[in-house]
């Protein structure tokens, strides 16, 4: 089959009562139906199947996780976390900012989405310093991993706290670094590391030993890759990201994967999300006569199974309801 070679094939086939089935997006991961379309393919297909398909949550954990919250949205719930810190309320604030801390990386990265990751951190360090203060020395170690120059800003936060980051930062230097290289396909994309902006790919950094997400900014949100930096003994490590693969896999639109005619990322996207059927709907708009396209795969086959389509006709919704009463148990 022509994608044999893009699919991702780990073990045996599976158990059948173990099966697990995907629904994504191939096409138009910018246009904002393009969402609800998988989710009402895969309502219709949950009722009929049952949790053997994966909900959009589930799906697209493995991928990055959805979009939940704006970054204004979440920079209102920093400030409300910290105000619950200060009024006493410590594990209300810490349960807060680790939320807030997870979400915040499921954004597009930018360095305004850096500046509150690392407002973030500083601040859950705080916290966790007062209630558990092994943690609150990790994270400040985690901290200073990703930004080594890294100081609070002026009188926000007590000398306590700045002695216990001067005790991290010693911790984190003496560890030493190793390089990191970094290409991007296209070049002149602006990297992250960590969350940290680092400067355009192709790039070459020292960092502390550690495992660390590197992304690209191929201008919407897309997948990274986590990365180790091993110690400084050993021998350096590089990351390749690629906008036809990575940059072509958007965890928040559907899944979507914007294939534009090439199917690298599927062999990606299998590897990641570990399903034993994907279905995978496309709508084509451009044609005489438009219509919305299923296309199943079977990893374990190495082979593409079936596809179907419907006219894009009708009362909304019914495309994706007629293709999911088609799709066989």
């Amino acid at each position: 089959m022509r994608f044999a070679l893009l699919l991702a094939v780990l073990g045996a086939a599976p158990d059948a009562g173990s099966e697990r089935i995907a629904v994504v997006a191939g096409s138009e991961c910018d246009r904002t139906e393009t969402r609800a379309t998988v989710a009402s393919f895969r309502d219709q297909l949950r009722s009929r199947l049952g949790p053997r398909v994966l909900s959009e949550a589930d799906t697209a954990a493995p991928l990055g996780g959805l979009t939940t919250h704006s970054l204004a949205e979440l920079q209102r719930s920093f400030a409300q976390a910290r105000d619950a810190f200060f009024a006493g309320r410590t594990a209300k604030a810490l349960q807060e900012l680790v939320r807030i801390d997870e979400e915040t990386r499921r954004l597009r990265p930018s360095p305004e989405r850096w500046q509150l990751l690392r407002q973030v951190l500083a601040a859950r360090a705080q916290v966790e310093l007062k209630s558990e203060p092994e943690s609150g020395r990790k994270t400040l170690r985690r901290l200073l991993g990703i930004e080594p120059e890294f100081e609070p800003p002026p009188g926000e936060y007590p000398p306590s706290y700045v002695k216990e980051l001067a005790s991290a930062r010693a911790a984190v230097k003496a560890l030493g670094t190793n390089r990191l290289d970094v290409r991007v396909e296209p070049s002149g994309k602006q990297v992250f590391v960590g969350g940290r902006p680092v400067g355009t790919a192709p790039a070459s950094l020292r960092m502390t030993p550690g495992d660390y997400l590197v992304e690209a900014d191929f201008g919407h949100r897309s997948i990274g890759r986590l990365v180790t930096v091993p110690r400084p003994t050993d021998l350096p490590n590089a990351v390749s990201l690629a906008e036809r693969i990575e940059g072509a896999i958007d965890p928040s639109a559907g899944p979507c994967i914007a294939a534009g005619g090439r199917w690298e990322p599927l062999g990606r996207v299998l590897d990641l999300v570990r399903v034993d059927r994907l279905l995978i709907l496309r709508a084509d708009r451009g044609s005489t006569a438009p219509g919305l396209t299923l296309t199943e795969y079977d990893p374990w086959k190495h082979a593409e199974v079936r596809e179907q389509k419907v006219p894009l006709t009708g009362p909304a919704g019914q495309p994706a309801k007629e293709l999911a009463e088609r799709v066989p148990p």
